[in-house]
């Protein structure tokens, strides 16, 4: 099977971000099937920097330049969006697959996909990984009314015509409207070889930090991750001198130079900051924290539907999971004793569970022995990706009579 395969934010191994579409695109290469995946070149290695067409692992990448960071405005941000959405559809367009794949965010990657499942005339499976845009309007990041509206029609166009809708969260396939038939959940999965559980302070000690308890936060720094949250946790922790806990953020967004000003005003010697590093070298990290940290802000949306890849390398870090999420995420966390829920509007119960944690090593251990079984019997990325390719191939039989009712 040929599969046209649209993500954005595609990273390898080599690069910082979520790597599950190049693990599902490697899988797919593995299994037979040709993969033609088509980025923008903000999450590729900077080897790839500039390669209009390249292949890593089997997989055929064509990249698209959008000039897209974190860092950027609103405005810049709608901007490269529709960039992309523009010349990846033309790029998809002289591609010929036999299904085509778009995964979010942002919504705008499902334009693609619509215009080669109509013009094309394949099956068009879409990946919901956000509930856009319901969760940048709760944020207060969409305000123009005729924006949300057009945003809002294209979403359930984006729906109605979706041959398949894949959801990272089982909140994601509860909420999207469309009938049951269409959604299947497929979680992020957990890649239980690059993770192995085993505790070590090596990273800790070549990063210079010395307090004797360290929780991480990898991955954005945007304002849906309600960082500043996290800084008045530490702010709280240092007026007790507390000086035993450390907090590390490795990552970057839009909130980043907020953090770094409450950072400098508040003199928080216990909040290191350090740059994204590529999902290879992550585990190493991992391995030397105490806990992960997971922390979503205002969107109730977000709250009870997110599904962020930290969570599964934390579980297959074998760390503890402090978080103030909901959802049928946060039942299980709490159901199979991996970690601690805090309120997301309370940093001082924030700081108590830090403090707990660290000084209740037992208890800590309990929670990353547990959180490790559940990566292991629920989340194992390698039944996953067999799931994930059921479901193209499924949808691809489905599709081949009614999308192609004449040869091509």
């Amino acid at each position: 099977m040929r599969i046209t395969y649209i993500h954005q934010y595609f990273s390898t191994m080599d690069s910082a971000g979520g790597v599950r579409s190049y693990i599902f695109s490697k899988y797919l290469v593995s299994k037979g099937h040709e993969v033609t995946v088509i980025a923008s070149d903000n999450s590729l290695p900077e080897k790839y920097k500039g390669i209009k067409r390249f292949e890593v692992d089997g997989i055929k990448v064509i990249s698209v330049k959008t000039n897209y960071t974190a860092n950027l405005n609103f405005a810049q941000r709608i901007s490269a969006f529709i960039k992309f959405m523009i010349l990846s559809s033309y790029l998809a367009l002289k591609t010929s697959p036999d299904l085509v794949f778009a995964t979010s965010t942002p919504l705008t990657v499902a334009f693609p996909g619509l215009v080669v499942k109509f013009l094309k005339r394949v099956p068009f499976v879409f990946e919901a990984r956000d509930l856009w845009p319901d969760v940048p309007i709760e944020l207060g990041i969409i305000k123009n009314r005729v924006l949300i509206f057009l945003l809002k029609v294209f979403e359930k166009i984006t729906y109605h015509f979706a041959d398949k809708i894949v959801c990272i969260s089982e909140g994601i396939k509860e909420k999207i409207p469309a009938p049951d038939r269409k959604k299947v959940y497929v979680p992020i999965g957990c890649d239980l070889d690059l993770f192995d559980g085993v505790r070590n302070s090596r990273w800790k000690q070549d990063a210079g930090i010395t307090g004797g308890s360290l929780f991480v936060f990898t991955g954005a720094i945007g304002v849906a991750n309600c960082p500043e949250y996290l800084m008045k946790a530490a702010k709280i922790l240092k007026e007790k001198n507390e000086n035993d806990i450390s907090i590390a953020l490795v990552g970057k967004g839009s909130a980043q130079e907020d953090v770094l000003k409450m950072k400098g005003k508040y003199h928080l010697d216990n909040v290191f900051m350090f740059d994204p590093v590529p999902k290879g070298k992550l585990p190493e990290i991992l391995a030397s924290a105490d806990g992960g940290l997971i922390l979503h802000g205002l969107s109730t949306t977000y709250r009870e539907t997110a599904s962020p890849n930290k969570f599964y390398d934390y579980i297959a870090a074998g760390l503890p999971i402090i978080f103030n999420f909901q959802g049928q995420l946060k039942d299980l966390i709490l159901e199979k004793r991996a970690g601690c829920y805090v309120g997301y509007q309370s940093p001082e119960e924030l700081s108590d569970v830090l403090l707990h944690i660290s000084q209740n090593k037992k208890e800590a251990l309990e929670f990353g022995r547990n959180a490790r079984l559940l990566a292991e019997r629920r989340f194992d990325l390698k039944k996953i990706v067999v799931q994930f390719e059921d479901i193209l191939v499924e949808c691809y039989r489905v599709g081949q009579g009614r999308c192609r009712p004449f040869p091509p």
